[in-house]
């Protein structure tokens, strides 16, 4: 371990964007109190690069970080980074840049919480620290200045309510130095110190304490540094059982084998799976776009047979991918939201690092399955994506959240994915699993913890992306499950996050959610969440049941009018009896439904307030098409859905992905659309 601090170059104080540097007097008291080694180095560079996100300058600040840190990794071979950022994606974002130039993890377990709470935990865990420097409206420097954090922390309370003041000191309201702690091996007093007043404003006044003389005292008593961690009041992955509130030992294990989830659910089928045998053309990559800038795609594949080199499909399948999208006047930066499915989760680190090398910052959405695939195909993908480069659409440019650092929150995207990606009201989210955020492994227990942790990190990925965003704005959710099982309590987990919703939300709920059993899923998750939302508050809900001679259909959409205007859209054909399975039949029927649904969706969209009510009015997204592997091939439906989608959608149809699934909810369904 080691400390490593940024001073400014003859002058008490930097005016930085990215680095506190009042109190660098005293920093060397900190490396002695913790018998640690400090790294310095003086600030050279100014604040240069202040967008959103940060492009390599050699005049900017942040490069004095990067030559800080390197010296540290090449002299002390550490691994991570430990950064106390609670809000601000401006200085996360410059962290994780540098970090991930020098392949350093960052640790920022105080990032996203709360901040009352985070102030009173600090406390409780005896840290010793005094204000030494006050910038806000309710802090005066005759005051403030010198108190410790217990002292101000109920004035603090006040000011928040008051003036809105983050508790924390996050918005740069004050500054501290830490006297004491249970990381500290000795304390720092202070002899002498001298207030600098920095701008003498009658409402906002900026002052701060100029450490002049300090000493370090021995503690009367020391404990091993493991015991003086281990029964502190704070935050860590341990709790997280705790504080999704179970309490005691959970079973899943009678529920799951009884006789009534049995009956409710699709069961184990001997018939043998044609996928082994089929095999996929691979001609069948198809771009659409609309004059609203959003496109979709559909048909990248990987192919290769038993034994290839994996890496090597992998590759050539994204550069089919990039040259789609480049024959349509499109880039991959382009993308925001990717489905990939492959054929055996254990070549997915092999895949990844070729999808990886697509992206640079603010990489698309990403969800992952396995599925089982036509045996000449490794992995397939469909995307969604927004250009507008011919200046029709009014739309804004997309908004990504792309967070990697490990914390309590929600999990870190190491891989080459975004947590969220925002396009005017409709927010995308990443496959979200059980992930414990603190160290990205799978929650011990049972899939209920699985299901409700994993929901919990959809509720936050997207309050984060638009605060006051939250279940209630869904507008799509495929749940993939590894055992139909899975089913009862991902279901139960999924009503539990609706409890303060409406009785109308409510009953939305039930119908929003579609499950599908598959193989496997990342990590060895047992349950993964797919949900787009619409945050414009203007939703409408709408379903039909469609009589068909052998395949009866249950379908709904949900209507979200914002910018742009979204329709969610699902199509669930069941089978009666033991009715042979044509796939013609199947894709007729499925394509005739949705197309009874879309026009009434387009008809909601203009009572809503929308003046198009056409197709027009709403884009055209992918299709999405699971089927039940034992009885249909992705070839045979690849062929009837080509056959008819002009006749029944028009020219202009959407592409559609086929994806193979072991199961769905209920035992009579044989292929469901979504959209």
């Amino acid at each position: 371990m080691a400390l490593a601090n940024l001073k400014p170059k003859d002058k008490d104080e930097e005016d930085s964007y990215m680095f506190q540097t009042v109190g660098h007097h005293a920093v060397s008291l900190y490396a002695e109190a913790m018998e640690l080694p400090l790294y310095r180095r003086t600030l050279e560079g100014k604040s240069v690069e202040i967008g959103r996100d940060y492009d390599v300058n050699s005049m900017d600040e942040v490069e004095d970080l990067f030559s800080l840190l390197k010296q540290v990794k090449d002299e002390m071979n550490v691994e991570a980074v430990s950064v106390g950022a609670i809000l601000s994606d401006y200085q996360r974002v410059r962290v994780e840049n540098v970090c991930g130039r020098l392949n350093l993890t960052v640790l920022a377990y105080l990032w996203q919480r709360d901040q009352t709470e985070l102030l009173d935990e600090m406390i409780k865990c005896d840290v010793e620290a005094i204000i030494i420097k006050v910038a806000a409206l309710g802090l005066e420097p005759s005051k403030h200045l010198g108190l410790e954090l217990e002292s101000i922390q109920s004035h603090m309370g006040e000011m928040k309510d008051k003036y809105g003041l983050n508790v924390c000191g996050e918005g740069g309201e004050y500054e501290t130095f830490t006297l004491d702690c249970p990381l500290f091996n000795k304390s720092i007093v202070i002899d002498s110190k001298e207030v600098v007043v920095h701008s003498d404003d009658a409402f906002a006044p900026v002052a701060y304490l100029n450490l002049t003389e300090m000493h370090l005292e021995d503690k009367d008593y020391l404990i091993p540094l493991p015991e003086r961690l281990e029964h502190l009041p704070m935050m860590n992955s341990k709790c997280i059982k705790e504080d999704l509130g179970f309490t005691g030992s959970i079973n899943d294990l009678d529920t799951e084998n009884s006789a009534q989830l049995e009956e409710s659910l699709v069961k184990e089928e001997d018939s043998s799976d044609p996928q082994i045998t089929a095999q996929l053309d691979s001609d069948y990559i198809c771009v659409y776009k609309d004059v609203s800038g959003l496109f979709s795609l559909c048909g990248v594949c990987g192919f290769g047979e038993e034994g290839c080199d994996v890496e090597t499909v992998s590759s050539e399948a994204m550069k089919s991918l990039a040259y789609a999208l480049s024959s349509h006047g499109l880039m991959v930066q382009d993308l925001m939201s990717v489905c990939l499915y492959v054929r055996r989760m254990e070549d997915f680190s092999c895949i990844n690092n070729s999808y990886r090398s697509m992206f640079n910052i603010n990489p698309p959405v990403r969800v992952c399955v396995q599925a089982n695939l036509p045996c000449n195909v490794l992995l397939q993908l469909d995307a969604l994506g927004y250009n507008n480069q011919s200046g029709i659409s009014r739309l804004p440019m997309r908004q990504t959240m792309h967070i990697q650092s490990l914390s309590h929150w929600a999990p870190a995207n190491i891989g080459p994915y975004s947590q969220a990606c925002q396009l005017g009201d409709v927010v995308f989210v990443s496959g979200q699993i059980g992930m414990v955020p603190a160290n990205l492994k799978i929650i011990e227990g049972s899939v209920l913890h699985e299901s409700r942790l994993s929901l919990r990190h959809v509720s936050r990925v997207l309050s984060a992306m638009s605060p006051g965003t939250g279940f209630n704005n869904i507008i799509s959710a495929i749940c993939y499950v590894t055992h139909a099982s899975h089913i009862s309590k991902a279901m139960e987990e999924w009503h539990r996050a609706f409890y303060n919703a409406t009785q109308t939300q409510q009953e939305v709920a039930k119908r929003l959610l579609t499950f599908v059993v598959v193989p496997a899923l990342p990590k060895g998750a047992n349950v993964e969440w797919q949900v787009v939302a619409g945050i414009s508050g203007q939703i409408k809900h709408g379903e039909l049941v469609y009589s068909h001679e052998h395949f009866p259909s249950m379908s709904h959409y949900i209507v979200s009018v914002g910018q742009p205007n979204w329709c969610s859209l699902t199509v669930r054909l069941d089978r009666i009896g033991n009715e042979t399975v044509d796939a013609g039949e199947v894709v007729g029927a499925l394509l005739g439904t949705m197309w009874q649904m879309w026009q009434r969706a387009c008809h909601d969209v203009a009572v809503l307030g929308c003046t198009e009510a056409s197709p027009a009015s709403l884009p055209t997204l992918p299709l999405r098409v699971f089927y039940l592997q034992h009885l249909l091939q992705t070839s045979s439906l690849v062929a009837a859905y080509e056959e008819c989608k002009s006749a029944v959608l028009g020219l202009n149809a959407p592409p559609a992905t086929f994806i193979p699934v072991e199961a769905f909810q209920l035992k009579q369904t044989i292929v469901t659309l979504c959209m």
